[in-house]
């Protein structure tokens, strides 16, 4: 009796170590599966389109007239540093044709990309976004991209039913249709084209007389998109009004200026003509800007820039000219919104998400 005992506790003990060194196997096998097993792995190989305005042929006399209110020299230093850097990684969504979603993320140089067998449809976009709003990531028709909103105290809207909005941050994405993954230990590569999905305007408001006054100043752009569609870059109908900050004052050449980031305007698509564009001559789009001036008051002035932006509908240079500030407005008189030097600090910037 004690010699079958014996054996069928050596016998327990084998099994067991037979099966904790299967175990083993299988866990790491399981670990190496995606480096050493048949995958579907596609190595992604990004090009950044470092661009800050699409030129419609409207670029050349926008530059000339710059080059009347500044030196030629001061004209390339307005425009040097306004190209866009490559953003710091890229986010993927693939659609799988069985209506799978899966999100991944590489770095922005590229790297590996791992999918299901079978064909997909994939986006792209960098992620590295602070204001950047996503919406309808389940499919990629209506996948969007929006900004937060803002409010300002001091700010009048000319266009009532308008939304007022952060400007969002520099936004890149690609599209790749109908990609086949295969079983393969090699990676396949896939190259893609991430390109502007957010434009910069540089907008100049140029005074006659005054500039010494301008102890800083803020400003809107109106009547701007308000979303754009990351499968192939179109925006959305619906408008809203930027507001920005941190304009910078040259009392040298009388100017303000402003580098404002927008998805362009509303309703337009790549290759679109522009006189397919049901834009009105004047009214569209307006351009504001708020002054600080010494006695503490506010001075505003809004201005129609639909001519300009008709012919630059994705980034461009926007001018304003003949502003003056008179000494009375500066001293004694009030030249706008009679508001506190707290309320200029934005203490009532809130960041709300589009519905």
């Amino acid at each position: 009796m004690k010699a079958v005992k014996s054996y069928t506790l050596t016998l327990l003990l084998c099994c067991t170590a037979v099966l904790s060194a299967l175990t083993g196997c299988r866990k790491e096998l399981c670990y190496d599966h995606e480096t050493h097993g048949y995958n579907v792995t596609a190595h992604v190989i990004p090009e950044w389109e470092l661009e800050w305005r699409r030129d419609y042929g409207f670029r050349a006399d926008m530059e000339d007239m710059l080059e009347d209110i500044y030196h030629p020299s001061s004209t390339k230093g307005l425009l040097d540093g306004i190209e866009p850097v490559p953003g710091a990684g890229i986010a993927s969504v693939s659609y799988h044709e069985s209506g799978v979603v899966s999100r991944r993320h590489i770095d922005s140089d590229g790297g590996l990309l791992h999918l299901m067998e079978g064909m997909h449809d994939i986006l792209f976009y960098n992620n590295d976004t602070e204001y950047i709003l996503f919406d309808g990531l389940d499919s990629y028709a209506e996948a969007a991209a929006s900004t937060r909103t803002r409010t300002r105290a001091s700010f009048s809207a000319m266009f009532k039913d308008e939304t007022t909005v952060n400007s969002p941050d520099m936004l890149y994405g690609a599209y790749v249709e109908g990609y086949e993954g295969v079983l393969s230990k090699e990676a396949d590569s896939l190259e893609i084209w991430m390109r502007p999905l957010v434009y910069t305007y540089l907008i100049v408001y140029h005074f006659n007389e005054g500039i010494e006054y301008v102890r800083s100043a803020r400003g809107s752009l109106s009547g701007m998109a308000a979303q754009v569609y990351l499968r192939d870059g179109r925006t959305g109908d619906e408008a809203a009004t930027i507001l920005f900050d941190g304009c910078e004052v040259d009392t040298a050449n009388r100017t303000v200026i402003a580098r404002v980031r927008s998805f362009g305007i509303p309703g337009y698509s790549y290759g679109q003509s522009l006189s397919s564009l049901d834009i009105p001559d004047s009214g569209a789009f307006t351009a504001g800007i708020e002054v600080m001036l010494p006695n503490g008051n506010v001075w505003t002035q809004y201005h129609d820039i639909t001519r300009m932006m008709r012919f630059q509908p994705r980034g461009g240079i926007i001018i304003i000219s003949g502003l003056s500030i008179s000494s009375d407005e500066a001293s004694g008189g009030s030249g706008g919104f009679d508001v506190d030097v707290g309320d200029w600090e934005d203490p009532d910037i809130i960041d709300l998400p589009l519905s």
